[in-house]
């Protein structure tokens, strides 16, 4: 079991926003922490969470995928890439 609040204790400063996925049971247990996608997730990804819940549902065992993202604020994107390789507008 993952203590949410623990979690948010520890990176309380690394982390504005991840495409992190979490599902809870009724007793608020994580059931699944993880990515959407074992791909990047943008603003254009169609996500879909069934597999996920259909799994859960019929007790089959979900591994966890990536948290996979971009920076979503100037101040990670400096951090990420201080040489401005990747965000750099052309």
């Amino acid at each position: 079991m993952i203590d949410t609040k623990t979690m948010e204790k520890d990176l309380k400063d690394s982390l504005k926003g991840v495409p992190l996925l979490v599902i809870y049971d009724k007793q608020k247990n994580a059931k699944y922490v993880g990515g959407y996608s074992d791909k990047v997730i943008t603003p254009l990804t169609k996500i879909n969470i069934d597999p996920f819940l259909n799994n859960i549902r019929n007790k089959r065992e979900v591994s966890s995928l990536p948290v996979k993202g971009c920076a979503v604020s100037k101040e990670y994107q400096k951090i990420l890439d201080p040489f401005g390789i990747k965000y750099t507008e052309i």
